[in-house]
């Protein structure tokens, strides 16, 4: 895949975005991340050069029937997957992608995955009557104490790591909050 940045955005050279996202991604060699193969400059353009990527979905969104098709259930990986969607329910929201972010920022800070404990009755309010409860977490994980896993995160690190992957979706941090965290501050307040 070659992503394509104009030259009209480039603006006085390349948005510090674009060099944020080739600085990770060339630092970057893990197995769930699309990699950078290379950084093309043309004067009308730069293209950045990503691995192979076997499908699109693109083609299925604007399918009816997209959520028809067998494999849908399988997309993704079930280690960032919310507890939600791994036990089957059917009523998310926008929490799923925020559980997502943080697993693999987390992931990013361990370089190994991270998993969280078992929710309950008092973690999750209603959470033994979606339908994959028993299944899904049989035998229990034990909860891990994020500062223990990450000694080397500041504070507000460690309190966005704690809002983000909440067990309970209603008790999560949206993207909005997310972006006026202390701890992202920093990125949002540059000039692109």
């Amino acid at each position: 895949m070659i992503l394509t940045i104009p030259e009209n955005q480039k603006n006085n050279g390349f948005p510090q975005s674009i060099l944020n996202r080739v600085s990770m991604l060339k630092n970057l060699n893990l197995p769930n991340i699309v990699g950078l193969q290379a950084v093309m400059e043309t004067e009308d353009a730069v293209f950045l050069v990503y691995e192979h990527f076997h499908t699109s979905l693109r083609k299925h969104l604007a399918n009816p029937e997209f959520l028809n098709i067998p494999n849908w259930k399988k997309m993704g990986n079930p280690c960032y997957k919310a507890p939600e969607l791994l036990m089957g329910s059917t009523n998310y929201s926008t929490a799923i992608d925020i559980w997502s972010m943080e697993c693999i920022f987390a992931e990013m800070l361990r370089l190994e995955l991270l998993l969280l404990g078992t929710p309950t009755e008092e973690t999750w309010p209603g959470v033994s009557s979606i339908c994959n409860y028993i299944e899904a977490f049989n035998p229990p994980i034990v909860p891990k104490d994020l500062a223990a896993e990450f000694p080397e995160l500041e504070p507000d690190g460690l309190d966005l790591l704690s809002k983000m992957l909440r067990l309970c979706p209603n008790s999560r941090i949206s993207a909005d909050q997310a972006l006026e965290h202390p701890y992202l501050r920093i990125l949002t307040t540059h000039d692109d």
